[in-house]
């Protein structure tokens, strides 16, 4: 075709857009059909963007500031409702799938292969998922980042080099501000493609890196100015409590466990796919000889293997120090394979008939066995993992599906509810604490509520931070930073002029009696469920399904509001 794509580039380029479709509507469709509360951070986070509230400047997070981000910007788009949510982790899978077809292709893989790995990793990464969550958005930047890398690599232009290298600084800066833990191991896979580069091109991706990094220093440094507090804020939150959790996590006691590699199970046929690829790396060692003759040996072999490796070191290191390592964590594994299959591909053509027709056919059986077993278990990975949702507390399989819209609440309303056996009345309680909220004059604040009410009920973000888990999201007990948290949640119940609170009787106690003088407070002692602000007080938290009843009586009445101890 003269002047535009060719047939086979017009199929391609449908091919991929199917693939990104379908990774979308797999995802949605996953994100909207049952519910867990263990969303909020990046949805909570996302209204508070909504809502005109920034990131170290009024609220904090160690993790997934920039997924909130962009979250809220969707928030902004379309509105509050849980489908948002939904979307935004859709068209991320989308992303995510056609990169990683981009980065086999790279290396070297067949577009029907690269096809069919691009696929499985979608069905791995945010299919199971299908809401906006801390641990997947920096899979989507280090896949951006290693995108440009081997865009990087076909150049021989510097300047060309340099201005990719722009790019994947700010990626590699998007990891951080999404999770710590996997990024911190991001390093490996960066560094092997970046020493893929020749001499000059080094230099030109180390100085545009170095050039970016003063440039967001000096954006940084503004912000600052205009509000004090958001360097201190950044360092904090961003890098040294993180640190201080992984610290936790890697050596504390209980805390990194081999076992929780048993997630790896879940990927179907798994002993035949491992099997495969320890013959796969097997068959290439013993033809390294003749792999290295064409003096490419690292950019065609040593590289993608590295990358493979270091992709499975990423995955057993995040699935045994996460945690809740459920089986939706197993993100890099397919494309640890595909870049095996790459390496293998790289063998068979470099093998000619003068070394043995053998070798070149049994790496080609090898290929076409480990192409067919990925889609085997991505299939049965979503059967047994994606379409029951077996994700944190989430266990669909037993319950039975109600109609979209079933729960009552706008933010429902596009949502399938399939009740679970640990809480087969949530759907009337959430109805029923939605419903008083929005009773209530103007704000209210419930303390150790999930953040989700404050959304669906839309009323004002009270709490500076996505979710409250001391030491780990939030500052330790009794630090100064922590100090600091509870000094802005003042600021915002006075700035949100809010009457009525719901909390404990030790925390109201511990507030100043001026900052109650004015206000409605109900004090509730019976025990409800886990104390998400507990390192604020001693008591335990009240019940939501009686929370809501208490809600309902801060409605103005004749007869007063009341207070229950």
């Amino acid at each position: 075709m003269r002047g535009g794509l060719s047939v086979a580039g017009l199929g391609r380029a449908a091919a991929l857009l199917a693939l990104f479709a379908a990774a979308v509507a797999l995802t949605v469709n996953n994100g909207l059909s049952g519910f867990t509360f263990d969303s909020d951070p990046v949805y909570y986070g996302g209204y508070m963007v909504a809502k005109g509230l920034w990131p170290y400047i009024d609220w904090s997070s160690s993790y997934a500031v920039l997924p909130a981000v962009i979250e809220g910007g969707f928030m902004r788009l379309f509105g509050t409702g849980w489908h948002v949510s939904a979307l935004h982790a859709g068209l991320t899978n989308g992303l995510f799938a056609v990169l990683a077809y981009r980065l086999f292709r790279h290396f070297g893989l067949g577009p029907v292969a690269a096809y069919v790995y691009a696929a499985a990793a979608a069905v791995t990464y945010y299919a199971p998922i299908g809401y906006g969550t801390p641990d997947k958005p920096s899979f989507l930047f280090l896949m951006v980042a290693l995108v440009l890398q081997a865009a990087a690599l076909k150049s021989d232009r510097p300047g060309r080099v340099g201005a990719l290298y722009v790019g994947v600084t700010l990626a590699v800066v998007a990891t951080l501000l999404s999770k710590l833990n996997p990024t911190v191991l991001y390093a490996i896979p960066l560094l092997a493609m970046f020493f893929g580069l020749t001499g000059p091109g080094r230099l030109a991706a180390l100085l545009a890196g170095l050039g970016t990094v003063l440039v967001l220093a000096a954006v940084f440094g503004l912000i600052e100015l205009a509000h004090t507090g958001f360097l201190a804020n950044l360092g904090y939150y961003a890098v040294k409590l993180p640190l201080l959790a992984g610290s936790q996590r890697v050596g504390g006691e209980g805390s990194f466990a081999y076992s929780k590699l048993a997630t790896y199970t879940h990927l179907g046929t798994f002993n035949l796919l491992y099997g495969l690829m320890a013959a796969g790396v097997a068959l290439l060692w013993l033809r390294r000889d003749q792999l290295f003759d064409g003096g490419n040996g690292y950019a065609r072999l040593i590289l993608p293997v590295l990358l493979g490796v270091s992709f499975w070191a990423v995955t057993v290191f995040h699935l045994s120090t996460i945690a809740q390592p459920w089986p939706a964590h197993v993100t890099l594994v397919v494309p640890a394979v595909a870049l095996l299959h790459a390496a293998i591909a790289a063998a068979v053509r470099a093998t000619s008939p003068l070394h043995g027709e053998s070798a070149a056919t049994a790496l080609r059986l090898l290929a076409v066995a480990l192409t067919a077993t990925v889609a085997m278990d991505a299939k049965e990975y979503q059967r047994v993992v994606g379409k029951p949702r077996l994700i944190f507390d989430l266990r669909l399989e037993l319950g039975e599906t109600q109609p979209r819209g079933s729960v009552g609440i706008d933010a429902f309303r596009y949502l399938r509810w399939i009740p679970t056996l640990d809480e087969p009345h949530l759907a009337e309680e959430i109805r029923d604490v939605v419903t008083a909220m929005r009773s209530v004059p103007g704000n209210v604040f419930v303390l150790g509520m999930p953040n989700h009410y404050y959304v669906f009920a839309d009323k004002a973000p009270l709490l500076p931070a996505m979710v409250v888990l001391a030491g780990h999201t939030t500052p330790p007990v009794g630090s100064d930073q922590e100090a600091r948290l509870i000094a802005r949640f003042k600021e915002n119940v006075e700035r949100a002029e809010v009457r009525h609170l719901v909390t404990s009787r030790t925390l109201a106690d511990g507030l100043a009696k001026e900052f109650l003088a004015s206000r409605h407070v109900c004090h509730v002692t019976d025990v409800g469920r886990r104390a998400v602000l507990a390192e604020l007080c001693g008591d335990p938290l009240p019940d939501y399904a009686r929370v809501s009843r208490i809600l309902y009586g801060f409605v103005p009445r004749q007869d007063g509001v009341p207070s229950l101890d």
